[in-house]
C-alpha cells in the first residue's frame, strides 16, 4: 500500500498497515507538470500516486521509514540540526557585540570560542554604575555565552547518542576513514531502499549539509 505523509500525518495508518502484514512504500507527491490543467484534486492525486507506485521496481521500492533506532537517529539528527542552526545565531550575535566594545572585546571576538572563552565572558562582572545599555548589552553578552556553553555540551551529547545508536544497525561503519556519527546517522536514515543512492552525486549530496 502506498501511503504519504508515514512519518508525520500518515504515521498511524502505516503501522496499522504494516501489523496487517501489507507492505508499506511512500508515496511522493505528485509532479506539479503531471497535474497541470487538472488542478488540486485529492481523486487525482490518490489516482496519480498509484500509476507512480506501479511504475516502481519491485526490488527498489521506497519502504516506509521504519520504527526503531532509525527513528530514533532520525529524531536525534533533528534535534542536532536545530542546535546548530540556534548556536550559529548566537555565535553571530556575540561576535557582533564584542565587535562593539572594548580593545579586549574585540580581541576575544576574533578568537574561537572555546569553552574557556566562554566560561570567562560568563564570569565578567559589569561595569560600576553603568548605563542602561552598557548594563543589557553586558547581560547579553554573559547570556550568550552561557547558552553557546549548554549548547556545546547538547550538541557532544547528541553526538554520543548517535555513535551508540549507530553501532547497533551499522557496527564498524564510523570505523571508516572519513565517516563520523553525523554522517553515518544521515546516510542511515536517508537509504529507504535500493536505488536510493543512484549515483556518487546522489551519495554527496546526502552529505553536503553534514559538514559540522
Amino acid at each position: 500500500m502506498s501511503i504519504e505523509g508515514t512519518r508525520s500525518y500518515g504515521a498511524g495508518l502505516a503501522r496499522a498497515v504494516a501489523a496487517a502484514g501489507l507492505i508499506v512504500i511512500e508515496c511522493e507527491q505528485p509532479h506539479r507538470k503531471a497535474r497541470r490543467g487538472k488542478g488540486k484534486s485529492d481523486p487525482i492525486d490518490a489516482h496519480l500516486a498509484v500509476l507512480s507506485a506501479l511504475r516502481l521496481d519491485a526490488d527498489r521500492l521506497p519502504t516506509s521509514r521504519a520504527d526503531g533506532d532509525r527513528e530514533a537517529l532520525r529524531i536525534l539528527l533533528g534535534a542536532r540540526q536545530e542546535l546548530t542552526a540556534a548556536s550559529t545565531g548566537q555565535t553571530n550575535r556575540l561576535r557582533a557585540l564584542l565587535l562593539s566594545g572594548d580593545d579586549a572585546e574585540r580581541q576575544s571576538a576574533r578568537g574561537a570560542f572555546t569553552d574557556a572563552a566562554l566560561a570567562s565572558l560568563a564570569r565578567r562582572r559589569g561595569p560600576r554604575e553603568a548605563r542602561r545599555a552598557q548594563a543589557v548589552r553586558h547581560a547579553e553578552i554573559r547570556r550568550l555565552a552561557l547558552a553557546l556553553r549548554e549548547a556545546a555540551r547538547a550538541l557532544k551529547a547528541n553526538r554520543t547518542q548517535l555513535q551508540v545508536i549507530v553501532d547497533e544497525p551499522a557496527p564498524g561503519l564510523t570505523d571508516q576513514r572519513g565517516i563520523e556519527p553525523v554522517s553515518a546517522t544521515q546516510v542511515i536514515v536517508s537509504f529507504s531502499h535500493l536505488g536510493r543512492c543512484r549515483r556518487d552525486a546522489a551519495f554527496a549530496e546526502i552529505r553536503r549539509c553534514l559538514k559540522r
